[in-house]
């Protein structure tokens, strides 16, 4: 599973973040392209730009129940 809010939404959490030695900018923008044009189904991406942790996290568990973010191994 992928959780991929917005770049701006990543740049402002690592800007307002206290007492961690990350604040590189480019870096987070260059991780968060990196993550954004990965080979991931989409079934298995978590987007929600405007939700709160609490929504984001009972989609989660929904998902979970539901078999959506379960790798299936090819059949032999």
């Amino acid at each position: 599973m992928l959780l991929l809010p917005p770049v701006e939404v990543c740049v402002e959490r690592v800007r307002i973040r206290s007492n961690h030695g990350f604040s590189d900018e480019p870096a987070t923008r260059k991780m968060h392209a990196e993550f954004a044009q990965a080979n991931v189904e989409p079934r298995h991406v978590v987007a929600d730009a405007d939700a709160s942790p609490e929504t984001i996290a009972a989609r989660i568990v929904d998902g979970v129940a539901a078999g959506q973010f379960a790798h299936l191994r090819p059949t032999e």
